[in-house]
This record gives C-alpha cells, structure tokens and sequence, in this order.
C-alpha cells in the first residue's frame, strides 16, 4: 500500500473517531473528489483481479487439456476440424507453465519444462506432507465436537508437522540439517 493511501486510510479513521463504516464512507467520498488518489486505490486491486482472472483462466486450460483426446477424427461430422483446432489449442502442447512468463508446453525449452517439473513436484510433496499432518491432526483430535485449540497445542501441532515431514518427505529434514 502506498504511503498516500496509508496516510488517508489513518486520516479517515482518526476524523471518525476510528469508525470503520463512516471512515469507508469518508475515504469513497474522497476517492469520488480526486481522480489520482482513485487511481492510487483502484489500480492495485484491479491489478490483482486481473491476475487472479489469469491464474483462473490458465488452470481451467491446464485441467481441460488433461480430458482433451490427442487427435479427434476431423472427418467424423462438419465439427470435426474446428473440434481438431481447439484440441490443438486446448492440448497438452498448449498448457500453460507456472515458470517466468507462463510458457506454453509446446514453446518450452528443456530447461523450462525441468523448472515446471521441480515446481509441481515441490507442490505435490508440500501438499503431501500437510495432508498427512492434517490426518495426524485429526487423530490426535478423539471428541469431533471439540475444536482443535482445545485439543491441542502449538508444540504439538509443532511436534505432528515435524513426524509427517519425516514421514514423507525425510529428504527434507537431511537437508535441513
């Protein structure tokens, strides 16, 4: 956040006496009375509308080109061809690559496609270690009324997370060490 916009937010809590309601109606009606101070506000969040629109719109393409088949019969009936043609843009050459640039698989260089490989094996495991820590949670847990802060404390939250990495990921720990 900029500093500006810092410093309005705080001015337009401390004329409302720190009134949260009456300072987001003070701040619009700032925002409404100064073009560059709108902006200021808006373009950060647009910004992150737009990326996240782009990160939805490359997952949805990436999932859809695991189900697309490799080569439908383009003579089969009058959709065949365009069918063929989006097969071809939706395809496995055609997913996207979470590595500087979001690359297309089909443009990518070896490199590129070992970066995209290391990424999602990273993830795979991540997530594998914190589906097993949760599972270990969930255990400790015997009364399912209960909440987990009641159940459990930080150190043994800790304690679980540290069994689970060594469970299935105990690379990791050497390489801590």
């Amino acid at each position: 956040m900029s500093e500006s916009i810092y410093t309005k937010a705080k001015e337009a809590l401390k004329r409302t006496g720190g009134d949260w309601s009456r300072a987001d109606k003070l701040l619009r009606r700032w925002m409404a009375d100064d073009e560059e101070f709108y902006r200021a506000v808006m373009e950060p969040l647009i910004g992150q509308a737009t990326w996240d629109l782009i990160r939805k719109v490359t997952s949805n393409d990436r999932a859809l080109a695991w189900r697309v088949p490799a080569r439908p019969d383009p003579g089969a009936d009058d959709e065949g061809l365009p069918r063929l043609a989006d097969a071809n843009l939706r395809g496995l050459m055609g997913i996207p690559l979470p590595c500087a640039g979001r690359p297309l698989l089909g443009e990518a260089t070896r490199q590129v496609v070992l970066e995209a490989a290391a990424f999602y094996a990273t993830q795979a495991k991540g997530n594998a270690v914190r589906g097993r820590w949760l599972e270990m949670v969930a255990a400790a847990m015997p009364d399912a009324r209960k909440r987990v802060r009641s159940v459990l404390t930080e150190s043994k939250l800790r304690t679980l997370q540290a069994k689970a990495i060594r469970e299935v990921a105990p690379e990791s720990v050497e390489a801590a060490s």
